[in-house]
């Protein structure tokens, strides 16, 4: 095929092209920019079209593709990344403020965990230290049953002695 007969078949599929490239872009003026840059991309691997193979499928497949390109470069650009300086003066800014609340909490926490009787506070230490349920029940000695309610038990005394210490949960 010579290259006069080459570019009007592209140009007889001017108007596919350009709902196609509306389609993929939603905007007017990219879907121009994508036939256009079809169109060259086209013209540029001519050499690659066989006589054989469906036209406004060979075409159609180079302006996807040029859509994906696009897109994937567009995205790369608008990525912004923040100069190491601003983490380090995020870092260096830091304040200390709310640390001898948050000791005081946790210092009346323990403090209400010993006001649990030992039959809840015991499974429930150690299924706040990672013990899955059965595995406590096997070294307690007690029915699975009895480790869960026991520490649904522990959950509800703690919640409703933090309200009354005043401390509100977010």
């Amino acid at each position: 095929m010579s290259q006069e007969d080459f570019c009007n078949r592209i140009l007889r599929l001017y108007q596919p092209l350009f709902a196609f490239a509306l389609k993929l872009t939603r905007d007017q003026n990219d879907a121009k920019d994508l036939v256009q840059e079809t169109t060259f991309r086209a013209i540029q691997y001519r050499n690659k079209y066989r006589n054989d193979t469906n036209f406004k499928g060979w075409i159609t497949t180079i302006m996807y593709n040029q859509f994906l390109t696009n897109k994937k470069r567009k995205t790369r650009r608008n990525t912004i990344e923040a100069p190491m300086d601003d983490f380090l003066f995020a870092i260096e800014s830091k304040t200390v403020d709310g640390q001898a609340e948050e000791n005081m909490f946790i210092k009346d926490v323990m403090d209400m965990l010993s006001q649990l009787s030992k039959t809840c506070r015991i499974p429930f230490l150690m299924y706040y230290q990672g013990y899955p349920y059965r595995e406590i029940s096997e070294k307690l000695g007690i029915p699975l049953g009895t480790v869960k309610s026991r520490i649904s038990f522990a959950r509800t005394n703690l919640r409703r002695m933090i309200g009354e210490q005043g401390y509100q949960f977010k």
